[in-house]
């Protein structure tokens, strides 16, 4: 796929670096863009994976509200301190 997307499933608010999220394929170390209606896009990377959920790599400077699309533009490219991994799939 050219990307992959979730919705927040609850609110994520100002200084959170825990998202809840649906279900997806977010992977510790990929780069994912918060996209919320009139607004520059936000982008983290993924420093966690568990059931329902993420951490980012950074507190979120504003809050964003449930149903957030949560969005990985380019999922078969994951950066590892210096080198660059392609997935084929």
């Amino acid at each position: 796929p050219d990307h992959v997307q979730v919705l927040l499933t609850e609110m994520a608010r100002a200084g959170d670096t825990r998202l809840r999220v649906g279900s997806g394929s977010a992977q510790v170390g990929d780069e994912w863009g918060l996209f919320a209606y009139g607004r520059d896009v936000t982008w983290v990377t993924v420093t966690g994976v568990g059931d329902g959920w993420v951490s980012i790599d950074a507190p979120l400077a504003q809050a964003y509200d449930a149903g957030t699309a949560f969005t990985n533009y380019f999922p078969l490219v994951r950066a590892a301190g210096e080198f660059i991994t392609i997935d084929y799939g």
